[in-house]
């Protein structure tokens, strides 16, 4: 999550958290940001870059803009499916 989604994030949850009657889907709200917001945020594993020429590479260390590198990432793990109750 970027810096200003973060930000943004964590201003809605205080706006919902202040609501003096929270109505079912307010309080959904706040429990899905407050797990978003607890979750660290993913590095990238590794950087695939381009050259002057053309030809592509992997790269361990983020490189300088001038590779246009583009961030790889793991694939994030299983979120637990919750079940509605009725």
């Amino acid at each position: 999550m970027n810096e200003r989604i973060k930000e943004l994030a964590e201003q809605t949850l205080e706006a919902l958290e202040t609501s003096l009657y929270p109505q079912q889907k307010q309080l959904q709200a706040i429990i899905a940001l407050r797990e978003a917001l607890a979750q660290p945020e993913q590095e990238p594993v590794a950087y695939l870059c381009e050259n002057a020429v053309g030809h592509k590479y992997f790269r361990w260390k983020k490189p300088s803009s001038t590779y246009k590198p583009i961030a790889l990432y793991t694939t994030p793990p299983a979120v637990p499916v919750q079940e509605k109750n009725t």
